[in-house]
Formats: structure tokens, C-alpha cells, sequence
């Protein structure tokens, strides 16, 4: 291994994207730009043997495969990410590699393997104190709301739906509207349905926000709509959905919601 000083580990997350969550929201020539940009930060951390930017290399190579559907290749490097961060003694990139993989877990319909994960990830954000521990307690409840426990999930929502509002994380805001449409369509409260709808569109057109928590829940909200024979607020939820989907660039998911879509013209 080469000696002497480590390079800076290498501007990746905030540097190239502002946010950890911006990886995954990569247009195809983007993506590659960055998915390279990480694997040279990768290859020049294990160099020198800096084990902080080998795990914030892997953090972004996990994001980037969430970005591109692949939740296998995002949680082997998300637990690579927790590996190295953990043998580097940085505990704040090993929160953050706890939601990658649960995101990764989420993603390959493994909700309850996703919950542990994030809980893992609020335990030690309260233990360091960190302002993560917010949105790190929004991926718990997103987890309960794709495990169908919405009693549970309920009450966290409108929480974290004031506390993003107060703090401005739109984005955050529009997953929250969107899960809590599902919760108000599971009750039949097609009044708070149609309005938490309503503010989940407004507030990802406002943001450009994209992801697959949002896209999922918006299908879960049009099928509970059709069941209950609402079909034009279904085929409002579903093509929400699809502009989500066709923007993420997921064919499987995309055809899928078209089809429905079509269905009920």
C-alpha cells in the first residue's frame, strides 16, 4: 500500500450531489459518470488504505444501484459501506450505510429485514446525536407502511410530516403525503385521500423528487381507489405513478401501472 498522506476522501456524496439520496435520482448519463467517479474514489482510497473513503465509495456505488433497480449489488456494497465505516471508527457514514441497505432490502420486498436496518440506524443516530435521526426514522415508518401495519405507521406520519413542513425537506414531505394516502385509503377517507394526494403531487412536481417509495405507495393508493370503485381518482393516483416510474427508468414497474392505467380508461 502506498504511504503517507491520504488523499481527501475524495469530495463523493455532498460533493458530487449535494445529498446522499441524489445518486439514486441520476439520469443514465449521470449515473455512469458517477458510478465511475466512485469506483476510481474506491480504487485511490484502498491505495492508501483509507478506510472512511473506502465506505463513503461503497455508500455511493450503493446508491447508484438503487438508482438503477438493483437492490443485490446496492446492499452488497451497502454492507461493505458499514464494514469499512465501521472499521475506520466513522459511525455517522455507518448510520448512513444502514438506510442504504435497508432501502436495498425495501426494494426486494423485504420490508422486515429493512425495518431492522433502519432501526439499527435511529439507535445509533440517537446515540451520536445526529440530525439524521429524522429521516432515519421516516424510512422506519415507511417500512411499517410497506408491511401494511398503518395503525402503527399513522401517527409517525403526521409527525414527520410537521417536522419536515418545518423544516422545509419538501421531497421528504411529498413521500409522507403519499404514504398517508395509503393510510387514508385503507380506512376509506376518500376526503384526506384526495387531499393527501393532492399535496403528494404538488409538492414532487414542486421538487422534482423522485423515488420508489413514493411511486409504490401511489400504486397502493390508485388499487384501493378501484377496488372501491373510485375510478377516476385511481386513474389520477396511477398516472402519478407512472410519470414516477418512467422517470426512474424501471421498465418492469412501469409496465405494470400502465397497464392498470389502460385498464381503466
Amino acid at each position: 500500500r502506498v504511504r503517507g498522506p491520504a488523499p481527501l476522501a475524495v469530495p463523493l456524496l455532498a460533493g458530487l450531489f449535494g445529498d446522499a439520496d441524489a445518486a439514486r435520482h441520476l439520469d443514465a448519463r449521470a449515473e455512469v459518470a458517477a458510478m465511475v467517479r466512485f469506483e476510481a474514489a474506491l480504487a485511490r482510497a484502498e491505495e492508501y488504505g483509507n478506510l472512511r473513503g473506502q465506505a463513503l465509495a461503497h455508500e455511493g456505488l450503493a446508491s447508484v444501484a438503487l438508482g438503477r433497480c438493483d437492490p443485490d449489488t446496492a446492499l452488497a456494497h451497502g454492507r461493505e459501506a458499514r464494514r469499512r465505516a465501521q472499521g475506520s471508527g466513522s459511525l455517522s457514514i455507518e448510520a448512513r450505510a444502514l438506510l442504504v441497505c435497508g432501502d436495498a432490502q425495501r426494494l426486494a420486498a423485504d420490508p422486515v429485514a429493512a425495518e431492522a436496518s433502519y432501526r439499527e440506524a435511529v439507535a445509533l443516530c440517537k446515540s451520536l446525536g445526529l440530525a439524521l435521526v429524522t429521516v432515519a426514522e421516516a424510512h422506519v415508518t415507511w417500512a411499517l407502511v410497506g408491511q401494511g401495519q398503518l395503525r402503527e405507521a399513522l401517527p409517525q406520519l403526521r409527525e414527520q410530516r410537521r417536522v419536515f413542513a418545518r423544516e422545509a425537506r419538501n421531497h421528504f414531505r411529498g413521500t409522507t403525503e403519499c404514504c398517508l394516502a395509503v393510510c387514508a385509503g385503507a380506512d376509506a377517507q376518500w376526503a384526506d385521500w384526495l387531499e393527501h394526494l393532492e399535496q403528494a403531487e404538488r409538492l414532487l412536481t414542486e421538487t422534482g423528487f423522485v423515488d420508489f417509495t413514493c411511486a409504490r405507495a401511489l400504486v397502493e393508493a390508485a388499487r384501493q381507489a378501484e377496488e372501491a370503485g373510485r375510478v377516476t381518482d385511481s386513474r389520477w393516483a396511477y398516472s402519478i405513478a407512472v410519470r414516477l416510474w418512467a422517470q426512474l427508468g424501471w421498465p418492469e414497474p412501469l409496465a405494470k401501472a400502465r397497464e392498470a392505467l389502460e385498464r381503466l380508461s
